[in-house]
């Protein structure tokens, strides 16, 4: 039986959503060695993803692979946000995986860089309002880890701290 795009993304959103109902969906896979919530698959899919975010080559000079980012977004999902969205981030992340199936016969971690990106773009795109609000979120959590590392502020020229002038 052949699921279309808009079966497993609709199947998706709902699962996420009932997820944050705290309605169990299914088991969630425990963590990789030294992370606190993600799974070895989920860290592949922040890796595959944030390399589409923040690709080698960008005109800021620091890409996800520079940084620890699977990490990162462990740290944030498991000590800054609120806990009701830790399985709904890792739900997202399995539907972002599977979600590619369908439509192109492999899942995301499959795909070459140009096709993920690709398939994130479609997912920006506002015409489908659950699969932009799933874009959003992944966009969210990744970009707050990302612009969080130190390189990256650093890059920027960004101090979490004030400085005073002497008096």
């Amino acid at each position: 039986m052949m699921f279309s795009r808009r079966s497993l993304l609709l199947s998706g959103t709902a699962a996420a959503s009932l997820t944050a109902l705290g309605v169990p969906i299914s088991v969630l896979p425990g963590a990789a060695p030294g992370f606190r919530l993600l799974s070895a698959g989920e860290i592949a899919l922040v890796v595959a993803i944030g390399g589409a975010f923040f690709p080698p080559g960008s005109s800021m000079g620091v890409s996800a692979a520079d940084v620890d980012l699977p990490l990162l977004v462990d740290t944030l999902l498991a000590e800054e946000l609120d806990p009701v969205v830790q399985p709904v981030f890792r739900y997202l992340l399995r539907a972002v995986e599977a979600g590619t199936l369908a439509s192109r016969g492999a899942t995301f971690t499959s795909l070459s860089l140009e096709e993920q990106r690709d398939v994130l773009s479609t997912w920006s795109d506002p015409g489908i309002l659950p699969r932009r609000l799933a874009y959003d979120g992944l966009k969210s959590v990744l970009g707050m880890a990302f612009f969080n590392a130190p390189a990256v502020m650093d890059r920027l020229g960004w101090s979490p701290t004030c400085h005073r002038a002497a008096s």
